[in-house]
């Protein structure tokens, strides 16, 4: 079996997700061991506790993993989704991600007395 290597630097990327971009070039075994460590490191560093979520891509020499943080919720908007929450359903109080929140707008508005400047989404069930 040939022996990897990773280097991994964090950078900040949106509203509640942090990414962070795993080179191969200076860590020796597994590369979910050297994720959890890398978590761990930034917990230490930063006192965020952070947990590696899914895989975003995979090139030659580099992949990329979206880490979640504590408190920052998941989508459950829809099964398989764990994506990071941008807010959550106005009707059954579900967290969504930007795919499968929408903005409640018009007649719906009016119809369930939501007060003028909240912003208000629904998920993608309570939407059909």
């Amino acid at each position: 079996m040939l022996e990897q290597k990773y280097k991994c630097g964090f950078v900040l990327s949106g509203l509640n997700m942090r990414l962070f971009v795993c080179a191969i070039v200076a860590y020796h075994g597994p590369l979910e061991d050297f994720i959890r460590h890398e978590c761990e490191t930034y917990e230490w560093l930063y006192g965020v506790k952070v947990y590696p979520m899914s895989p975003v891509s995979v090139e030659e020499w580099f992949a990329a993993y979206i880490v979640n943080e504590v408190g920052a919720p998941i989508c459950i908007g829809r099964f398989g989704c764990s994506q990071p929450a941008i807010a959550q359903c106005f009707w059954c109080g579900i967290f969504c991600c930007s795919e499968h929140a929408f903005p409640i707008v018009g007649r719906k508005r009016q119809k369930r007395g939501i007060v003028g400047g909240t912003f208000a989404v629904e998920c993608e069930r309570c939407r059909k």
